[in-house]
């Protein structure tokens, strides 16, 4: 279980860390014939220093950190549980038009990724060690995200905002699944409960793992 759980952060974490470097790209990047002004800052040819992202972009990275946060609660580690849903409130309020991601933003998102690369390399026997080591430095981290974070949305404010005929839920078109089956160990399952483990294969031609409970 350890194993697949590393396999399927490196897999979440990789993808967090390209869409928010594409993202920072695409803040500082000039509008086409674009001027920089004295000093490199950006002329009213630039683009505001927005994010810009597309809905795609916002719903690959909510979803990457959705999944690690799901895998991470299979194998009880859970400051990466807490670091990835702070993660993934911050993109969902940016799918929701309430917050602009700029490069401030970015900079703290790009060290909360830095925490879950850091979390994994962990296991249940050795996160209470590693917890009295930086659980404050995480915390810290958390505040600071929190703060530019709006809350979520209640659930019935989301459904009158939303279109009509628009679906819920995480889109899964870019995971074919080519089999599904209970990750419940033959021992003690109290762990797990109804966790379950889907390979396939993304949209790219990788083989991805899904935690699912």
């Amino acid at each position: 279980m350890q194993e697949l759980f590393r396999v399927e952060a490196e897999n979440q974490t990789s993808l967090l860390t390209s869409g928010l470097l594409a993202l920072e790209k695409q803040i500082h990047a000039p509008a086409p014939g674009g001027q920089k002004s004295e000093g490199g800052l950006p002329t009213s040819d630039f683009r505001p220093l927005t994010s810009g992202a597309t809905p795609e972009q916002l719903e690959s990275l909510m979803r990457a950190a959705h999944s690690f946060k799901g895998a991470a609660r299979i194998v009880n580690l859970s400051p990466a549980v807490h670091v990835a849903h702070a993660l993934e409130d911050c993109f969902v309020a940016a799918q929701q038009n309430r917050l602009a991601l700029q490069q401030e933003h970015i900079d703290v998102l790009l060290r909360g990724v830095d925490w879950l690369t850091e979390i994994s390399r962990q296991h249940e026997h050795t996160i209470t060690t590693w917890e009295k080591e930086h659980g404050l430095k995480v915390e810290s981290w958390i505040e600071k995200i929190r703060g530019f974070t709006p809350p979520r949305l209640p659930e019935s404010e989301i459904r009158s905002q939303r279109p009509e005929g628009e679906g819920g839920g995480l889109p899964t078109s870019d995971l074919r699944p080519l089999t599904s089956g209970s990750a419940r160990p033959s021992g003690d399952t109290s762990l797990y409960k109804t966790a379950e483990i889907k390979t396939g294969w993304s949209s790219e031609g990788k083989r991805r793992i899904a935690f699912c409970g």
